[in-house]
């Protein structure tokens, strides 16, 4: 059935009630120029973090976050129950948030096979996909990507597979929300 939940495609958003984390120096342009793109180990240069509180409340800071250029960051404390042993699809690049260690999620797995048909997808004028609201992958689920961008859009949405999400969950790190976006088809 291509409903199987092994094959279900999230979407990670971030989840209300915490500090946003806001990267705001010069490398905030590389890094959404660059990030989920290729492998920045070798040029990676470490980020100026500062975080706000969203709307007029004092909010928590996340152990998971959605940044504001994209992409995903972790706390060093939950980094190895999410990440345990890194696949070499993903690079975790060192940053400082509020004086704690934290790491960026270079996500190197990108999907192909996109039924267009079946997607909702939003494209920039050079044809760029900038929002995904539904999609459907055609092919065989990727095993061991528990997370990865689309090919053909600006990789700032990452998707995760329900493998990633269960494991987030089991871990209770707070901060992102996972919401089912689509899923995976044989062709």
């Amino acid at each position: 059935s291509k409903m199987n939940s092994s094959n279900t495609i999230y979407c990670l958003w971030p989840s209300d009630g915490y500090r946003q984390i806001v990267i705001n120096d010069t490398t905030a342009v590389t890094i959404a120029k660059t990030l989920n793109r290729r492998s920045l180990a070798s040029e990676w240069c470490t980020p100026v973090v500062h975080t706000v509180d969203v709307g007029d409340k004092k909010r928590l800071l996340p152990d998971i976050a959605i940044l504001n250029t994209g992409g995903l960051a972790v706390s060093r404390e939950f980094q190895d129950q999410i990440f345990g042993k890194v696949s070499q699809d993903i690079e975790l690049l060192p940053m400082e948030v509020d004086g704690t260690s934290w790491s960026v999620v270079n996500c190197l797995s990108i999907a192909k096979g996109v039924d267009a048909e079946s997607s909702q997808l939003m494209r920039s004028l050079d044809g760029e996909i900038y929002l995904i609201l539904s999609i459907v992958l055609v092919g065989k689920r990727i095993e061991n990507n528990a997370l990865f961008t689309i090919d053909g859009s600006n990789h700032m949405q990452i998707l995760s597979s329900a493998a990633f999400r269960d494991r987030v969950l089991s871990t209770k790190a707070r901060g992102i929300r996972f919401d089912k976006i689509g899923f995976y088809t044989e062709a």
